[in-house]
């Protein structure tokens, strides 16, 4: 076990070593080739891949939660609108976290996502700021709630000041007060450009420290503090509901402004800090609600009538063997070679097994075509030989006899599989055109359809085939 550890880590090391100390942004677009989830400078979501991971998550003065995801994953693409919101909720937290994300379907950030110990998708951890290694991440649930998620989030990073104690963190630990403790105390930690500080009252952990990060970007204007309710200051204060806030001014003890913590409570702090602004000819402040970040528009392509239009509807109306190669390549190479622990066994030994047997009984290799005559109204029917797919059934049957030599074991390494199936593609010139765009199953964009849509069109095929076959 410690030899493994060692070797872990050196591994990683020198990962971040060729990593040559890129750091990504809110900007940047991921280097590989596979579509994106999340758009690059459109949402509030730091994009990261192989070059970028390393000196992005361990090097900055920051913690990070970081999706993990497939771009083909139907879960992924279920949790994109949770995930998106969530991310438009704590954007004003990015001075104490940034939310990342990573596509491990990329075969660029294989190596990244092995390191983190990517066996599902989509997977969420915690890199808290003083995260050097893979290892120190914190799992979070990927839960269908954005407010869920904030308040796991929130969890985690008030966890991680109890034991760091941050100095340019909010100050998350509660006021403590007593009958010696002067107004300026108070003020203790506050920044000397701030004329404000908002105190919040509660019962327990939670909304004072969500406020604090809420209010994070406006540190130099207004400070904030959170105490609870068997504080001192609630009786001085005659506070009767939780959670509160109070709003006072660093020259003045008397509170300028009161009321229960509500959805409106950034607007009314900053009315009330624009009222006293003004009344010391002072200009007023703007937007001390967190900013967000411009929606997506989206266009709708035309729909056309296949009644009216027959022709026009052709080409939505076959079966890509470009399209089925593709989403075969992938399920056989990417997914074998992803697979958890590096070692299939067990039941996955089985089910690619049964897998590879399906595809070279029953992968199709013939095209067929009909023609409508205009003439006489009859249709006819041709066919013609795919050389790709039967060059690639000649792959699926060659690796499923490598299967079968090793039945007796019930299990190899992924990286035996890897260097077979490569050895047997060349041997069959590249059946598999993995470089080529996806035909029918290119979607409106890039993060719809592809390989899933692959994945359903060979299933239909192979099913359709096999029933020809049977009739023959």
């Amino acid at each position: 076990m410690r030899r493994a550890a060692v070797w872990t880590t050196t591994v990683w090391a020198l990962m971040a070593a060729v990593a040559e100390g890129y750091q990504s942004s809110y900007n940047y677009v991921p280097q590989g080739s596979s579509p994106t989830l999340y758009t690059p400078g459109f949402e509030p979501i730091m994009h990261l891949d192989q070059n970028t991971f390393a000196d992005t998550v361990f090097v900055q003065d920051k913690s990070f939660v970081v999706e993990f995801y497939a771009d083909w994953c139907g879960h992924c693409r279920a949790f994109v609108p949770y995930f998106r919101e969530f991310a438009n909720q704590v954007f004003g937290w990015n001075k104490v976290v940034t939310v990342a994300v990573m596509n491990c379907a990329d075969s660029y950030n294989v190596d990244v996502c092995k390191a983190n110990g990517i066996s599902e998708f989509p997977t969420l951890k915690y890199f808290a700021r003083t995260a050097r290694r893979p290892s120190d991440a914190v799992h979070m649930d990927p839960q269908h709630s954005a407010d869920g998620i904030r308040d796991a989030l929130l969890r985690s990073i008030s966890n991680e000041y109890a034991f760091n104690r941050y100095p340019d963190w909010p100050m998350f630990t509660p006021l403590q007060v007593d009958g010696r403790t002067t107004y300026g105390q108070l003020w203790q930690g506050i920044p000397e450009s701030a004329d404000y500080m908002a105190i919040v009252f509660e019962i327990s952990d939670g909304v004072g420290a969500r406020f604090q990060l809420d209010m994070w970007e406006k540190r130099g204007i207004v400070g904030t503090r959170r105490a609870l309710s068997n504080s001192p200051l609630v009786q001085m204060l005659r506070i009767r509901e939780f959670p509160s806030v109070a709003l006072f001014r660093r020259d003045h003890q008397q509170a300028i402004y009161m009321s229960r913590v509500h959805n409106a409570s950034f607007g009314e702090i900053e009315a009330a800090i624009n009222a006293d602004r003004a009344s010391h000819h002072v200009m007023p402040v703007q937007n001390i609600q967190t900013s967000t970040f411009r929606p997506i528009t989206t266009t709708l392509a035309p729909v056309v009538d296949c009644a009216r239009f027959p022709d026009r509807c052709a080409d939505m109306f076959y079966v890509s063997e470009t399209d089925m190669l593709k989403s075969m390549h992938q399920a056989l190479y990417d997914s074998v070679r992803d697979v958890h622990g590096g070692m299939v066994q067990g039941d996955n030994f089985t089910n690619l097994y049964n897998f590879v047997d399906l595809l070279a009984n029953h992968f199709p290799v013939l095209s067929f075509s009909n023609e409508l005559r205009r003439t006489v109204r009859k249709k006819r029917t041709s066919s013609t030989i795919l050389k790709n797919s039967e060059r690639a059934r000649l792959v699926f049957t060659h690796m499923r006899e490598w299967l079968e030599a090793r039945k007796g074991y019930g299990h190899f390494p992924s990286s035996e599989w890897i260097r077979q199936f490569e050895m047997i593609e060349r041997v069959y010139a590249r059946p598999f055109p993995t470089n080529s765009s996806w035909q029918h199953c290119e979607g409106s964009s890039g993060r719809y359809r592809g390989y899933t849509c692959g994945l359903w069109t060979t299933f239909h095929a192979i099913t359709v085939h096999t029933y020809i076959d049977t009739i023959k």
